[in-house]
């Protein structure tokens, strides 16, 4: 059981690096003033813009039913923080093209506290490692640390992780 749970409180602390670098409720106000005319964090109400429920990790422009653009459908991108962070930054640079219309976001606290937000809104274990006892705490934090150094994006941790570890499943 213990396995399990550190297994649980690794992998949400490492799919949840930019949790730890905002603040969620800051960003709350952020997502608030500057993206809720447009945009939901609940799963499937989308508005002008697609609902941004699961959005951290996500393949960009794959939400059923939502109408993309083609520069955003042949981007390649994966929302990883990063990612997010380039692009709210200024949309209109990072994919020219695209059908969104936002001018930016230039606070760079602003946008670690709008991901912090988009990380606790759409992702409600990002919280586990944080809840967790002592010891599996810091075992997450060697895991973050370790994806942290490796820079590798979070769908690899997302893919088999606990599988790879021989970790118990749900």
């Amino acid at each position: 059981m213990a396995a399990r749970a550190l297994c649980v409180a690794a992998l949400a602390a490492a799919l949840a690096p930019a949790a730890r670098a905002g603040d969620a409720a800051a960003g709350a106000k952020v997502f608030a003033t500057e993206c809720s005319d447009c945009h939901s964090v609940r799963e499937g109400k989308d508005k002008k813009g697609p609902s941004l429920h699961g959005i951290v990790g996500a393949k960009a422009a794959q939400r059923a039913g939502f109408v993309y653009s083609d520069s955003l459908r042949n981007s390649g991108l994966v929302w990883e923080p990063d990612t997010i962070a380039n692009y709210v930054t200024n949309p209109k640079k990072a994919v020219p093209g695209g059908k969104m219309k936002y001018d930016g976001l230039p606070d760079a606290k602003q946008r670690e506290d709008l991901i912090a937000y988009l990380v606790s809104a759409t992702r409600p274990w990002a919280g586990l490692a944080a809840a967790a006892p002592p010891a599996i705490r810091r075992s997450a934090a060697s895991a973050i640390t370790f994806a942290e150094s490796t820079r590798a994006p979070i769908s690899t941790y997302s893919s088999g992780w606990c599988a790879r570890s021989r970790m118990p499943g749900p």
